[in-house]
């Protein structure tokens, strides 16, 4: 009689839903072929079929080690007690596997110092009493990816934990996942001191600002919060105050100025007057203190984010108001956007999302409209980011881990979506290429 085997080896498709106690999930996708500069990912399921806890060792041969990171997927719990195969923490060499369960070992393909060909590896796992390898293989195509034009924006604050606890690493992981615009929010921005005449009576100081942009310098579009909804610095015009609308010409000619002498042009920079502004706000604040920033300076930006109780009839009064547009994604439908710069977000992620349903598909939403930018909330915020019941559900996508920022099948199907959508503007390009020769 054949025995039956005690580790149940099988390569899986990395995007298929997980549970513990699940022998079977998720089939093998077949070839994989990348781009150069083009992440990939593989998984391989591993399934402990003995009713003892079993630890084993985890070993790579093959494939050059700079292309091919292990990680051990964790599951944790979204807010709804809904069990998911999310967080991605790296491997180090053991892989222990609780009686019945299976966990899933995923590998990740970095293609950016490996020659084009194909590529075979080995992933090896054993222990005293048992020895069993699987082989992976993928190929890299002569073609290089460019980076990709689309403009990301997951809201990443740097004065979040994470990013306090390890900003270096969660530099390079924005920068790796295309992470190339960041909101700056209020508090980072100067104060401005004024005389009795309205006039700012000092040289403002911009060492927060600085500091924070120091932190990012990939950045291709900074968005500067100004908060208006809260007023702080009693500075956005209104009706019979015109000390404030003075007060506020002169911020903003400080600022363009500093910027610039940062090195960053018109196109590296824009305002941000409302976080997500009602038709109200629209009338009494955004519209007005655009006025004043076109009168500051004409070649200077802004970017609005539009949710709230707009509507598409309500939005065709505010025709001026910001040079690029980011609706919520429910809104793309209207028509106001033909012929602008447009791009969109949504409000809320949470670890129950689908990596491929949601966040992948957000930039195949980004394609079928023409968005040149799309975003999220959030990169990561100040909740728990493991457990969703102590205090408020976090809304992130990585985790904070004992070395540093932990990434998720989530963010990584949402890197894989933005180089989606420049597959697709490629494939646009080499279409009309074709159509004009005649082919």
């Amino acid at each position: 009689a054949t025995s039956k085997p005690k580790l149940i080896v099988r390569a899986a498709n990395p995007w298929a839903a997980l549970m513990p106690f699940d022998w079977e999930s998720g089939a093998d996708l077949g070839p994989l072929n990348l781009m150069k500069n083009e992440w990939g990912e593989l998984a391989i399921n591993v399934t402990n079929a003995t009713a003892l806890p079993m630890e084993l060792d985890v070993t790579t041969a093959g494939a050059k080690s700079q292309a091919v990171s292990l990680f051990e997927v964790k599951f944790v719990e979204a807010f709804g007690f809904r069990i998911r195969g999310d967080a991605l923490m790296p491997l180090r060499g053991k892989l222990r596997i609780p009686p019945g369960m299976t966990k899933q070992v995923w590998l990740r393909i970095d293609t950016r110092e490996i020659h084009s060909g194909q590529h075979e590896g080995e992933l090896k796992l054993s222990n005293a009493s048992i020895s069993t390898t699987q082989r992976y293989s993928f190929r890299v195509v002569n073609v290089e990816m460019p980076r990709p034009k689309l403009h990301v924006v997951n809201f990443s604050y740097m004065h979040w934990p994470i990013a306090k606890a390890d900003p270096r690493g969660v530099e390079r992981d924005l920068r790796e996942h295309y992470v190339d615009t960041q909101v700056v929010v209020s508090s980072y921005l100067p104060n401005p001191v004024a005389d009795a005449n309205g006039n700012i009576a000092k040289p403002m100081d911009f060492t927060k600002l600085d500091q924070y942009m120091d932190l990012l310098p990939n950045t291709r579009l900074w968005i500067f919060f100004m908060g208006f909804e809260w007023d702080h610095r009693k500075m956005y015009p209104r009706p019979g105050e015109p000390g404030r609308e003075k007060l506020f010409r002169q911020w903003l000619a400080a600022v363009i100025s500093h910027v610039k002498k940062r090195g960053l042009g018109y196109e590296n920079f824009s305002f941000l007057w409302h976080d997500e502004p009602s038709q109200k706000a629209m009338r009494e604040i955004v519209m007005p203190s655009t006025r004043v920033l076109r009168s500051v300076d004409p070649k200077a930006q802004i970017w609005i984010d539009i949710s709230s109780d707009n509507t598409a009839e309500s939005i065709t009064k505010s025709g001026g108001a910001a040079d690029i547009w980011c609706p919520s994604s429910e809104n793309l439908k209207w028509s106001f956007w033909k012929g602008k710069r447009t791009w969109f977000y949504d409000s809320a992620s949470d670890k129950g999302r689908s990596p491929t349903g949601h966040y992948r598909h957000k930039l195949w939403v980004a394609v079928k409209y023409g968005a040149t930018g799309n975003g999220f909330w959030t990169y990561t915020d100040s909740s728990n980011l493991w457990d969703d019941y102590a205090g408020s559900p976090t809304y992130s996508v990585v985790y904070d881990g004992p070395t540093g920022v932990i990434s998720s099948k989530r963010w990584e199907a949402y890197r894989a979506g933005v180089e989606d959508y420049e597959l697709c503007r490629m494939l646009k390009r080499a279409i009309s290429g074709g159509a004009e020769n005649g082919k």
